[in-house]
């Protein structure tokens, strides 16, 4: 007779202890079950036969399941389970879908749960100490009551425990309890579970528990004037497994670094006892550092409100590493593969740890594998990853150096930019006045007792650089200073890279011939003091153009290796700070997530600690700097903001319109004639609109556009002024925490403000925009009202909307990041904070905080859903307006930088083309996709050709499955060709596959939608094409774009080059679209846009043979507007670089003001090359603003004369490559300036 078979689907992790377990049994009672094991990762990642699962669970007497969100062994386990009878015992709560599956003889609690109805939950799909208290009371009903269901049920309870509490003597014993009570063996009546402590101290060195700090301490002769590292892992089910990685790091801090320990142990829902138990007494630390080897935040399983850690963590106030366990990934598979860690991974062991602040996610640990015949395959035992915990240690002993040093003894290297390189671009950084902020930044570290000698005065460190070629490739400057390295001082650093023949296998032998003068490689360093001022290397493209299609993860160049090498070696910091947004270290050559010594970013940076700037809109590239280069981040605000308002000729035609509307009532022959002028005009201001009330709407949307004011200084505060601003701009919008106040003023008036917005045409529109600024002025009178006597409006609803504004407005400006970055600079703990929008999401103020992502679990948001469908029913009815069909495929741009910040509107757009939606879920962690069915959706399933930049690929591996499962449903679904163009050209795909590909991949090939750029990459590669001008037809940049953005993204593909699957997809794509995010950045201002959505549009173009439709969709406004590009890009234009309000603001900032000027033409000749959609007359516009008036090309000269030079020089480009008609007059300008400016330039270098 065959014993009875018992079907695991687990943790691969668990497998050992199973293992261990089954032995047990064996020995003491011989082969009395047959015990199969599967890890739920090996079903996900597809190296398991979903056949042979299912086959097991089918033929299974008992079924015990440990799965936990959703996912495909999910889905499986109980399509299956659905049509068998035997008992299933899920052993860890997870989703209401898997709990309805636990059965026991007559208990089933399916039938419990089917009663009440599943409700959205904001945390994890179930807290464990309420489970287990659940568990507690069934049990003991049970135990009083051990009969019919209340038995069954108290046998389920007491069978978690057994797992719950973990151990092959735990496990040993579940198996025997249920063989007794499910399959009808007669055996030895097993101990009841042995329950272990929920929270602890236990020496993983030594072995031995302690409940105490000081028994331990006793035990092992601590010494309080010694640093201490604290040690927090898993107890209960996981206490074996992270107790591997825990012994690993805990040996190699204290015999290589002589690091004392305090080891503690706590189950996921007394994380926070634990740590107040043992690593505090008296509200003061215990320890120096604090490493964490569980997944999820602290408070995932617990009652627990998240701030309730980070405030714990700040009392503590030390920095929290991340030991990053591989719990269910194989070491060898991590090794091999560029993208590190399995997206649960990502999710799990590092996304969500960023929630409480934790830092340096490195993988100490990871699954190896052998054969089992006891469980009927292959187990997986815990390993450390030894390499990786010495690298932990060794970063973890830089911290506490760092944080025992005194300021005055501390070394700080302080890295500024020089992208593209040259005199241009010197210390450039996304919407941040470098120089000031640096000379703030030096002035409170004098006075924090930092050694800061040396200081040039205000005004003067960009001069002080380039006087003395501090720069990257210099083109004017004559001498070179800063460092000489000599070729075998370099050599010697070189040689001991453990990727050296990368470096001279691109770039030569060493010293190559970047920033090499007379044999010697420059470093542009400078020294004041114990602080280290340094121009971060340039990347070698602009050097090397062809080094863009040549060479996929281009390794760094000799000078970039020097320079870092040298400064870790040699100069010897105790902390690297990057200077703002963005450096190139993090984003070269290796894994994605969890990097190894194999990895550009580690082999560079080493082991020195690292605190980086970065502007807290972009929490997408940031989380890249967390991860990658292993920064603490200190995000700084973005400047103030302003409305672009009218001006010049446009206010002239705004007051010729109020003139026009004052003669209808009075004089309606001079209206008309009025009306004619108002035409005239607008035509020659290159204006859309045929009517005056059409023409009026565009000046409305210009006046009332939301512009930034000039450059965030570090530490700066608004005035008063500028929050109240703020505060008012806020409060354009509905949210969730605050009515839209001038919706309530509006309808006080009794006015539909939405209407309002709705820019109605003909004999209202005028009146709509005069009440629309009767509003505007009204909510900043009650606003400043309310600031200055300190009492708010009567009314409940305008109170609560003011004090909202007010409120977040307080918190606007940069007066907490210096503090925060001088606590990091001291080794402490940063407060985490979310990234984004500060006009969209005021609860990313205040900064100087430790940017995170938005939770992705909840991407997408229901608003973003709802948002989505409009954006999608946006861009179809304007294309079917244009040629009266609907598109059959779109193309979207989808960005990492979008998604965190608005939750995913993009996302709800792509879902909204395909007709489906959402099921509303209990459970975040895997999302159901719903099929609209045709007739409620009113019009046909358009197929989408989904573009994702590497960001994305990184931050929201959940929302990739997703969309790919969405994918799938309506692939399959039976309709219509003419109804869903997704099943057609899926079924074409598979067709032209068949036979040029395996079988077995054709599924995958025929759905793939989902293309970026290879696992480690992160953009198309286009931008330096463009930078540089290496390129002579567009047909270049197109074919670079492909070549970089071809690689799909499907189930278990990641990131596969199929350039031609690629290609095919491109000739479907009719329209082209993408969403404008943020209030800083209109399309114009940011080169991305250009490089995803113009190269997209391009290659689409150059494969079809006809450009595609190309709308924007602006979702900043209070109404979401969905344009053609040409529109988004001039009123980018009119709004920002030709208004004399942003030039002047900018200007205020020496140096980088021009330089950001400069930046903007070049991405207008980057739109022109890529869309065509920019029109002649706005670079005449920009000449005649920039060049021909005299006084403002003078003080864009002296602001910075080499930025004036590049600007000239792209006007110049745009001529000769035909984007620009200029006039034989505007090209004489050029060339005068141009003069002029040589001169200039030469002057002030030999001066």
């Amino acid at each position: 007779m065959n014993p009875p078979r018992f079907t695991f689907l687990l943790n691969a992790a668990q497998t050992e202890t199973l293992r261990q377990a089954v032995e047990l049994l064996e020995r003491e009672l011989g082969r009395v079950l047959a015990v199969r094991a599967f890890p739920v990762s090996d079903l996900e990642e597809e190296r398991l036969s979903a056949e042979e699962v299912r086959r097991a669970l089918t033929e299974a007497d008992v079924v015990l399941l440990d799965i936990r969100g959703g996912g495909r062994a999910a889905g499986l386990a109980a399509a299956t389970l659905a049509h068998t009878r035997q008992p299933v015992l899920v052993l860890v709560g997870g989703s209401p879908e898997m709990l309805r599956l636990v059965r026991l003889g007559s208990f089933a609690l399916g039938d419990l749960l089917g009663r009440r109805e599943a409700k959205p939950s904001g945390g994890h799909p179930f807290s464990l100490q309420r489970l287990q208290q659940l568990m507690r009371l069934i049990e003991k009903g049970g135990s009083l009551l051990p009969w019919g269901r209340l038995r069954h049920a108290r046998n389920w309870a007491r069978a978690v425990r057994y797992w719950t509490h973990g151990g092959p003597e735990n496990l040993k014993n579940l198996l025997i309890f249920l063989a007794r009570e499910y399959a009808g063996l007669k055996l030895p009546k097993p101990a009841p579970p042995r329950e272990y402590p929920e929270f602890g101290i236990y020496d993983p060195l030594r072995g031995g528990y302690y409940q105490e700090v000081r028994a331990y301490f006793r035990a092992v002769g601590h010494d309080p004037a010694k640093p201490t590292v604290g040690l927090l892992f898993y107890g209960g089910m996981h206490f074996d497994q992270s107790l591997v990685p825990a012994r690993a790091l805990a040996r190699e801090l204290q015999e290589r670094h002589g690091l004392q320990i305090l080891p503690v142990f706590a189950t996921a829902g007394h994380n926070l006892t634990a740590l107040r138990q043992f690593f505090l007494t008296g509200g003061r630390p215990l320890i120096d550092a604090l490493v964490y080897f569980q997944w999820f935040q602290l408070t995932t399983f617990s009652d627990h409100a998240p701030e309730e850690a980070l405030q714990l963590l700040k009392t503590l106030d030390v920095p929290v590493f991340n030991a990053a366990p591989l719990y269910g990934r194989d070491i060898a598979r991590w090794r091999e593969t560029e993208q590190g860690l399995s997206p649960v991974e990502v999710l799990t062991a590092v996304i969500l740890p960023e929630l409480d602040g934790m830092i340096e996610p490195l993988p100490t640990a990871g699954l190896t594998e052998q054969e089992s015949g006891l469980l009927g395959g292959m187990v997986r035992r815990v390993a450390p990853i030894p390499d990786r915990v010495a690298r932990l240690a060794a970063r973890i002993a830089a911290w506490i150096r760092l944080r025992r040093t005194p300021p005055e003894k501390r070394r700080v290297a302080f890295l500024i930019y020089d992208y593209p390189p040259g005199e241009d671009n010197l210390g450039s950084a996304a919407y941040l006045d470098v120089f000031a902020s640096l000379e703030r930044l030096f002035m409170a570290m004098q006075e924090a007792g930092y050694r800061v000698e040396g200081i040039p005065p205000a005004g003067h460190l960009p001069e002080m650089l380039l006087s003395r070629g501090l720069v990257n490739d210099p083109r004017w400057s004559g001498e070179r200073r800063g460092l000489a390295l000599e070729p075998e001082a370099y050599e010697d650093l070189w040689r001991r890279l453990p990727a050296a023949g990368e470096v001279s296998g691109v770039w030569g032998p060493p010293p190559g011939e970047i920033m090499v003068e007379e044999g010697l490689l420059r470093l542009p360093v400078l020294e004041f003091g114990n602080v280290l001022l340094g121009v971060q290397p340039a990347r070698g493209y602009h050097a090397d153009p062809a080094k863009l299609s040549h060479d996929k993860s281009l390794p760094p160049h000799h000078q970039y290796v020097a320079f870092y090498r040298w400064l870790e070696e040699k100069w010897r910091p105790h902390a690297v700070v990057h200077g703002g947004t963005h450096g190139t270290l993090e984003f070269l050559k290796g894994k994605e997530v969890g990097v190894s010594d194999t990895c550009w970013p580690e082999i560079l940076l080493g082991n020195v600690p690292h605190l980086y700037f970065y502007h807290v809109v972009n929490a997408s590239e940031a989380v890249v700097a967390k991860r990658r280069s292993l920064g603490v981040l200190v995000n700084y605000s973005s400047p103030s903001f302003t409305t672009a308002g009218l001006y010049e000729d446009y206010a002239a035609l705004d007051d010729l319109i109020a003139e026009y509307y004052e003669a209808k009532a009075l004089d309606p022959g001079r209206a008309e004639r009025l009306a004619g002028r108002i035409r005239d005009q607008a035509r020659s201001l290159h204006l859309p609109g045929e009517t005056v009330a059409e023409i009026q709407e565009e000046l409305a949307l210009m006046q009332r556009a939301i512009i930034p004011k000039g450059l965030h200084i570090l530490g700066q505060e608004p005035t008063e002024a500028e929050r109240l601003e703020y505060a008012a701009f806020l409060l354009r919008y509905d949210r969730e925490e605050a009515p839209s106040l001038h919706r309530l003023l509006a309808a006080r008036q009794g006015w539909d403000y939405r209407e309002l917005l709705k820019a109605p045409r003909g004999e209202g529109g005028g009146e709509a925009a005069h009440r629309r600024a009767a509003v505007d002025r009204e909510v900043q009178e009650l606003l400043a009202a309310a600031q200055a006597t300190g009492e708010l409006p009567a009314d409940p609803e305008l109170a609560r909307a003011a004090r909202f504004g007010l409120t977040a407005a307080a918190a606007l400006g940069g007066q907490g990041e210096i503090p925060a970055f001088l606590q990091g600079l001291a080794g402490g703990y940063l407060v985490p904070g979310l990234g984004g929008d500060p006009v969209r999401t005021p609860e990313v103020l205040p900064t100087g905080r430790n940017s995170y992502q938005f939770d992705p679990r909840y991407i997408p948001s229901e608003e973003a859903l709802r948002r989505g469908r409009e954006i999608a029913e946006n861009t179809l009815r304007q294309y079917f307006s244009r040629h009266g069909a609907y598109p059959r495929s779109t193309g979207v741009i989808l960005w990492g930088f979008e998604t965190t910040k608005t939750r995913g509107e993009t996302v709800g757009q792509i879902l909204a083309y395909l007709g489906v939606d959402l099921e509303a879920e209990a459970n975040p962690w895997y999302k159901r996709v719903r099929a609209i069915p045709l007739e409620e959706l009113g019009r046909p399933r358009v197929d989408c050709l989904v573009q994702i930049c590497g960001f994305f690929r990184d931050m929201f591996p959940n929302v990739l499955d997703l969309l790919n499962r969405a994918f799938e449903l309506v692939s399959g679904l039976e309709e219509p060709e003419e109804m869903n163009f997704i099943r057609a050209q899926t079924q074409r795909m598979a067709e032209s596959l068949r036979g040029r590909v395996p079988e077995s991949r054709l599924p995958k090939l025929a759905l793939g939608r989902i293309f970026g750029p290879r696992p480690g990459e992160y953009g198309t590669r286009t931008i330096p094409l463009i930078e540089a001008g290496a390129w002579q037809r567009e047909e270049e940049i197109a074919r670079l774009f492909i070549e970089n953005m071809a690689h799909l993204y499907a189930p278990n593909i990641s990131g596969e080059a199929l350039p031609e699957v690629y290609r095919s997809r491109l000739r479907q794509v009719e329209l082209v679209s993408q969403v404008r995010d943020s209030h800083e950045y209109e399309i114009s201002d940011l080169d991305h846009y250009y490089e995803f959505f113009g190269g997209l549009a391009l290659s689409v173009e150059t494969v079809r043979g006809s450009r595609p439709e190309m709308l924007i969709s602006d979702t900043t406004r209070e109404v979401i507007r969905t344009e053609p590009v040409r529109e988004a890009i001039n009123r980018g234009v009119r709004t920002r670089l030709l208004n004399p309000v942003w030039i002047e603001e900018l200007l205020r900032h020496d140096f980088h003001g021009a330089q950001k000027i400069s930046d903007r033409v070049e991405y207008l000749l980057g739109f022109a090359v890529t869309t065509k959609a920019v029109e002649s007359w706005v670079f005449s516009a920009v000449t005649a603003r920039y060049v021909k008036d005299e006084a403002l090309f003078q003080r864009l000269a002296q602001n910075n004369r080499f930025a004036a030079e590049a600007l000239l020089k792209r006007l110049a480009e745009a001529a000769q490559r035909g984007y620009w008609r200029a006039t034989e007059e505007e090209l004489a300008a050029l060339r005068e300036r141009y003069l002029d400016l040589e001169g200039l330039i030469e002057e002030k270098m030999e001066s």
